[in-house]
C-alpha cells in the first residue's frame, strides 16, 4: 500500500511541476514577446493561436479520459490505442480541410489565412498524444512531463533566439509547430516503456463505437470549454483590430500567470477529499466545505493584490505602449476568484460523478459568453470583453449552478465559503484567538 502511494504521490508531483515550469517559462517568454511583437502583431499572434485552440480541442474526440478508462480495464491495448489514434487522424484530417475550404469566406486577409493555415498543420500532430494516455494509465507521467518540459523548453529558447535576431511573426508560430513535432516524436520514442508498438496500432470499428458513444459528452464540454476561454479573443478582432486584441491578450496573460495556485490545492486537498468520501458523510462535507474556503478566500486575496497594482504591473512587465491593458487587468482580475472556484466545483462534479451536469454548464457558460461579448465588445471595447469574461466565469462556476438541484447543495457550500467569520471558525483561528 505504502509503494502504491508512493507512486501516486510521485506522479502527481511530476504533473504539478510540469505546471509551475510551463506557466512560469511560458508566461516571461510571453511578456519578452508582447514587448518586441508590440499591440498590433502580438494581438494577430494571439489570434491565430486563439482561433487554431479552439478547434484544436475537437481534434481530441473527447476521447482521453475514456481511453485511459479502457486501458486501465483492458489488455487489449494495441486495439484500442490504434482506434483511437486513426479516429483522431481522420477527425484532424477532416477538420484541416474542411478549414481550407471554408476559413476564406470568414476573412479576406492572405496573411491571416495564410498563418491560419500554417498554425493549423499542428491539427495533424495531436493524434499521437494517445500514446501519453497508455503513461497516465500505468501510473507513470513522468515519461511524457519529461517530453513535454523539453518541448516547451526548447519552444520557448528558439522564441527567444528569434526575438533577438528580430525574427518575423510567421516564425514564432513555426516554433509551435515545431514544438508539437518534438512532442509526437517524444512519444513515438517513449512508447516501449510501456509495451505500446506504434507498428501494431489496428482500427477495429466495434472498439470505435463504443468509445464514441462514451465520448461525444466530453467532446461538447471540451469544445465548449476552449470556445469559452478563447472566444472573446476572436470575438475583438471581428469588432476591433489587432491593436487592441494585443492589449487584452497582454492582461489576460497576466491574470493567467497565477492559474498553477489551484492546481497546488487541488493536489493538497482533493486525495483526503475522496478518501473523506469513502468513510462518511459528515467527514466529507466538512472537508469539501474547508477545501472551499481556501480556494475562495485565495482566489479573493490575489484578485485584490492584481486590482490594486494593476497599472503598475502592465507598466512594468509590458511598457507605455501597453497603457490600456491596466483597465482591462483590473476588470479581468477579479476572473481569479471564479477560476478559483470553477476549479474547486469542478471535484465536486467528478466526486459525485456528475459530469452531464459540468459539461451542460460549460455550454451555458459558452453561450453567455458570445451573446455577452455580441453586446458589450461594440459598447465598451476591450474593457468589455472583460466584463463578459468576468460574468462568464461567474456564471459556469457559481450562478449556473442554480439551473441544477443537484448542484444547489453545492451552491450553498460556496456561499457558505464567503462568511469570513465562518471560515476563521471552520479552519480553527476563531478557537486559537479566543480560547
Amino acid at each position: 500500500m505504502f509503494l502504491l502511494r508512493f507512486k501516486y504521490l510521485t506522479n502527481i508531483s511530476w504533473l504539478f511541476g510540469e505546471r509551475i515550469f510551463k506557466i512560469g517559462i511560458s508566461f516571461f517568454v510571453g511578456v519578452w514577446l508582447a514587448r518586441y511583437l508590440g499591440p498590433s502583431e502580438f494581438g494577430l499572434y494571439n489570434y491565430i493561436i486563439s482561433l487554431v485552440g479552439i478547434f484544436t480541442a475537437l481534434t481530441t474526440l473527447g476521447l482521453d479520459h475514456i481511453l485511459i478508462r479502457e486501458l486501465v480495464k483492458s489488455k487489449n491495448w494495441h486495439s484500442l490505442l490504434g482506434t483511437s489514434f486513426w479516429l483522431r487522424m481522420a477527425g484532424s484530417i477532416a477538420l484541416f480541410l474542411l478549414s481550407v475550404l471554408f476559413f476564406p469566406f470568414f476573412t479576406n486577409n492572405t496573411r491571416v489565412i495564410l498563418l491560419f493555415y500554417l498554425l493549423a498543420t499542428i491539427w495533424l500532430l495531436q493524434p499521437f498524444n494517445v500514446i501519453d494516455c497508455a503513461f497516465q494509465a500505468k501510473v507513470l507521467s513522468r515519461y511524457p512531463v519529461r517530453n513535454r518540459i523539453l518541448a516547451s523548453l526548447t519552444s520557448s529558447i528558439v522564441k527567444v533566439l528569434f526575438i533577438l535576431f528580430h525574427a518575423d511573426l510567421y516564425l514564432f508560430l513555426v516554433v509551435l509547430i515545431f514544438e508539437n513535432i518534438i512532442l509526437a516524436l517524444g512519444y513515438v520514442l517513449l512508447a516501449p516503456r510501456v509495451s505500446v508498438v506504434i507498428s501494431k496500432f489496428r482500427f477495429q470499428f466495434n472498439i470505435a463505437k463504443s468509445l464514441m458513444k462514451d465520448a461525444w459528452p466530453l467532446l461538447i464540454s471540451v469544445f465548449a470549454v476552449a470556445l469559452f476561454l478563447k472566444i472573446d479573443q476572436v470575438m475583438i478582432i471581428y469588432f476591433l483590430d489587432t491593436d487592441a486584441l494585443g492589449k487584452y491578450a497582454a492582461a489576460v496573460r497576466i491574470s493567467e500567470a497565477v492559474y498553477f495556485v489551484p492546481a497546488i490545492l487541488i493536489s493538497t486537498f482533493y486525495p483526503a477529499i475522496i478518501w473523506a468520501k469513502q468513510q462518511n458523510k459528515t467527514l466529507y462535507n466538512n472537508r469539501l466545505q474547508k477545501f472551499y474556503d481556501v480556494m475562495i478566500w485565495t482566489g479573493i486575496a490575489i484578485s485584490a493584490i492584481i486590482f490594486a497594482f494593476s497599472k503598475e504591473i502592465v507598466q512594468v512587465l509590458y511598457g507605455k505602449s501597453y497603457f490600456d491593458s491596466g483597465p482591462v487587468l483590473a476588470i479581468f482580475s477579479w476572473t481569479v476568484v471564479f477560476v478559483f472556484m470553477a476549479n474547486a466545483s469542478s471535484r465536486w462534479f467528478l466526486a459525485e460523478n456528475r459530469q452531464i451536469l459540468l459539461m451542460v454548464l460549460n455550454v451555458i457558460a459558452s453561450i453567455f459568453n458570445i451573446i455577452l461579448n455580441l453586446i458589450l465588445i461594440p459598447r465598451f471595447g476591450i474593457k468589455g470583453a472583460a466584463i463578459s469574461s468576468l460574468i462568464s466565469y461567474s456564471i459556469a462556476s457559481f450562478w449556473g449552478l442554480l439551473l441544477f438541484r443537484p448542484a444547489r447543495r453545492n451552491l450553498e457550500m460556496l456561499c457558505r465559503a464567503f462568511s469570513p467569520w465562518g471560515v476563521l471558525k471552520r479552519l480553527g483561528i476563531v478557537h486559537m484567538l479566543f480560547r
